[in-house]
């Protein structure tokens, strides 16, 4: 049975907005981690640059969306850039080690060279202003005439911040919270709510909230759901507009105070030096257990990170008092330091897919090759580019113009950046999967370009049969085609087969193939002319006339039929493309809903399913994962689908996102680059993803071989040398894993490999008998590990992919 919350709503990886939380590992700033080079001057200063002339601008915010009239500073957890369009003014400004000191860079604006205008590449140790256009007066104009190249100037952000809110309700009920009585924790839309230990053990909230956990005044955790309310404490919870003013402003460290139904919010330069305090406490744990498990990690720089980051915490409590601005400075410093002790403490595994979604919007084919360095750089093996958008082709497509529909995305139009990506990405040795959004063609009126040209392969909610003309989904303003429609499946599956056979592509990667799921009957899929008539033919009804109150039973005839044609087609999408290549990775990205609870349906029409695990809470991306697995057969690997870098969470959540189910998953595909930000990417190279990985989807037995590989390297570089195991047990160990590495070098009948798996078995048995010598903990370890691999083999034989 399954065991899906009901009470969610699914978030979309073309569609995501809203603000939510980060649900963090331990201590942490939120909901971004703070600037690391933009500081304040003067305790109780608004946040504002001045520059080298006096004048004073005012700073709008940090890591935001720019609006018309407003400074927003970008640094460089927001990405690479500014992200901006070229209509607005921006000046770069780089660190000269001075608190709140910066030298210009470049300035630049829609009055002069478009070309640089926007999307201003963020220093590493500094910032982007970048002024929307419009406004009174224009604040473009403002950074133009007081700002120059080579200028030293000062940014001041405040340091102490008071804010009040008043709450809901205290331990929520239906009697005294009647709004949130038909949800979860009793927490309802908007809402910020206080649980004591009265109401019980925990929140009992799902994971679209932000929480926080308060002891003595003090916050010690921040983010998540269903946290655990502490016999000492209480629990801050809110929703929607409410979690996005707690989560602005209750950092870890921040003071709270509860006033009766008024939650007053503080935090000052002590906050940070707590934060940092935290920061070195989850490191040193964190190496304790890698020591303790006997773990191949770069103990010397993690320890002398904890070393540098304990001096820069005890100098910034010195001079908390006297010079709270060098205070927070340096604390900023030593949270920094302590993170990268935490990170090189974390093992890095051998075998795993390490995937990124990414829409290309590169002009050149230079700019495509500085993505994939970058990509190259954060460790991942596999891309997602989506190569069909809005109803739109990245290459130029025959299929595409066979069928009167523009052939390209005309932004691309002259080159083919798909061919550009493929040959550059070999170059590096990343695999390259068409991410394709099937049958959801756009938001443009009319339906984008494919129901443009052809409006017959519209599908169409119920309440819209009399409309005449393709009409979007009431919720969000989305096309589709007609699932049903053997044309529109043609169109669809030829364009496909047109990526593979033409490009080479490693994959295919399957988004939006079943109808939107509609609260409201009125308002379902599809009730297409075609759709109906087919129904009608095989069942003799018309589907529009089916009352599913008073006639269920055919109401579930007409829906199973819709998911069965949903099915059918993603089977013959994998038996076609398998046909063209049978090394051909096909995997599924299905959201919270209707794609979620019926992937078991395509379990073997797939190789690899990535839940779209969405949320700022690591334990809901692991519940998404768990139950994901639940519902799938044995011969399927699962990648944990996360957005850390689409939503712009920092480095450190970035790295508690690919840790929440790496326990059970097989690699982590993370949504999405064209938001990647170079810290994020510096922290998974420093610690999860310090070491190269074999894809374990796309070269399961080179993932094997990896794995052994590592294994045998633990043997020789740690297990040995601290004296866990003899040089007996090595060589037995040794010896099997030879035997197992031996036969998958081999070209042989897959039926041969079953004395493979027989060799894995024996060696995960012989681990757990427990009569080796070697401590519990090693045997436990090599007994996971070997697992493994045998759950990558049980793969391999299954899709019968080498």
């Amino acid at each position: 049975m399954s065991t899906w919350n009901k009470k969610t709503g699914p978030l979309r990886k073309a569609a995501l907005a809203g603000t939510t939380a980060i649900m963090l590992l331990s201590a942490s700033p939120l909901p971004i981690s703070p600037p690391l080079t933009a500081y304040a001057q003067d305790e109780g200063a608004g946040y504002y640059v001045t520059a080298a002339d006096g004048h004073r601008v005012t700073i709008s915010g940090v890591n935001m969306t720019r609006g018309p009239g407003m400074l927003v500073a970008y640094n460089p957890i927001w990405g690479y850039s500014s992200s901006t369009n070229a209509f607005g003014a921006e000046v770069v400004l780089d660190s000269t080690g001075v608190p709140g000191e910066y030298m210009v860079k470049e300035v630049n604006s829609a009055f002069g060279d478009l070309s640089k205008s926007g999307n201003s590449t963020i220093p590493l140790q500094g910032l982007v202003l970048s002024a929307g256009p419009g406004g009174t007066p224009d604040v473009r104009k403002d950074l133009i005439s007081h700002f120059k190249a080579g200028d030293l100037v000062k940014v001041n952000e405040p340091i102490a911040q008071t804010s009040e809110a008043q709450v809901h309700a205290v331990d929520p009920s239906p009697s005294n919270n009647p709004d949130g009585a038909l949800f979860d924790g009793y927490r309802g839309p908007n809402q910020l709510l206080v649980y004591t230990p009265a109401f019980g053990a925990t929140t009992r909230t799902n994971q679209y909230g932000f929480e926080i956990t308060v002891v003595d005044g003090i916050v010690q955790t921040a983010g998540g759901a269903n946290s655990a309310i502490p016999d000492n404490g209480f629990v801050v919870s809110a929703h929607g507009t409410q979690a996005a003013w707690l989560s602005s402003i209750a950092e870890t460290g921040a003071k709270v105070q509860l006033n009766g139904n008024r939650l007053t919010v503080t935090k000052d330069a002590s906050s940070y030096v707590y934060q940092a305090e935290q920061a070195i406490k989850d490191a040193e744990a964190s190496i304790l257990r890698a020591t303790d498990h006997y773990l191949n990690v770069p103990f010397d720089k993690a320890n002398q990170s904890i070393a540098e980051a304990k001096a820069l915490t005890e100098k910034a409590a010195g001079t908390l008092e006297s010079d709270p601005v060098k205070s927070v400075y340096v604390s900023k410093q030593a949270i920094s330091v302590a993170r990268d002790a935490f990170y090189y403490s974390l093992p890095s595994r051998a075998a795993e897919s390490r995937g990124v979604w990414y829409r290309p919007q590169e002009k050149t084919p230079e700019q495509i090759a500085q993505t994939l360095d970058r990509m190259k750089a954060a460790g991942f093996n596999e891309l997602y580019l989506e190569t069909l958008f809005q109803g739109y082709t990245i290459f130029p497509s025959q299929v595409a113009k066979d069928n009167g529909i523009v052939n390209q995305n005309p932004i691309f139009k002259g080159w083919d950046p798909l061919q550009v990506f493929m040959e550059e990405a070999k170059k590096r040795g990343i695999a390259v999967h068409a991410w394709l959004d099937g049958f959801m063609v756009g938001i443009s009126p009319g339906g984008g370009p494919i129901l443009s040209a052809h409006p017959e392969w519209s599908a169409v909610a119920r309440n819209q049969t009399d409309a005449g003309k393709p009409m979007p989904q009431k919720s969000n303003g989305y096309y589709w085609m007609d699932i049903t429609n053997p044309e529109a499946q043609n169109y669809l599956l030829n364009l496909t087969k047109e990526m593979v056979t033409r490009y080479g592509m490693a994959g295919v990667n399957l988004d939006y193939m079943r109808f939107p799921h509609a609260s409201d009957w009125k308002e379902s899929y599809n009730f297409s002319a075609y759709s109906r008539s087919s129904f009608q033919q095989a069942h003799g009804v018309d589907p529009y006339t089916i009352q599913p109150e008073s006639q269920p039973e055919m109401w579930k005839t007409w829906t199973d039929w819709i998911v069965q044609a949903e099915d059918k087609f993603v089977q013959k999408v994998y038996n076609d493309m398998k046909a063209i290549n049978s090394q051909i990775v096909i995997s599924a990205t299905p959201e919270p809903g209707a794609e979620a609870e019926k992937i078991g349906n395509w379990s073997q029409y797939v190789d690899v399913v990535i839940p779209q695990a969405y949320s700022y809470s690591v334990d809901s991306v692991r519940t998404s994962v768990e139950q994901h697995m639940a519902e799938l057969k044995p011969g399927n690997l699962t990648y944990s689908g996360i957005f850390p870098m689409y939503v712009h969470m920092g480095p450190y959540e970035t790295v508690a996102q690919v840790l929440a189910a790496r326990d059970i998953d097989h690699g982590t595909t993370i949504f999405a680059f064209g938001q990647a930000s170079p810290l994020s990417v510096e922290a998974l190279k420093k610690g999860p993803w310090r070491e190269d990985a074999v894809s374990t989807g796309m070269h399961p037995f080179l993932a094997i071989t990896a794995l052994m590989d590592s294994i045998r390297k633990d043997i020789k570089e740690v297990y040995i040398p601290r004296k866990a195991i003899n040089e007996k047990t090595a060589q037995e160990l040794n010896q099997r894993m030879d035997q197992i590495t031996h036969q998958l070098d081999k070209d042989l009948p897959w039926a041969a490999y079953q004395s493979t798996a027989n060799q894995i078995r024996a060696l995960e048995s012989y681990l757990l008998a427990g009569k080796q010598d070697m401590p519990a903990k090693i045997a436990e370890r090599l007994s996971e590990q070997t697992s493994y691999a045998g759950t990558l083999l049980s793969y391999a034989i299954t899709k019968r992919i080498r």
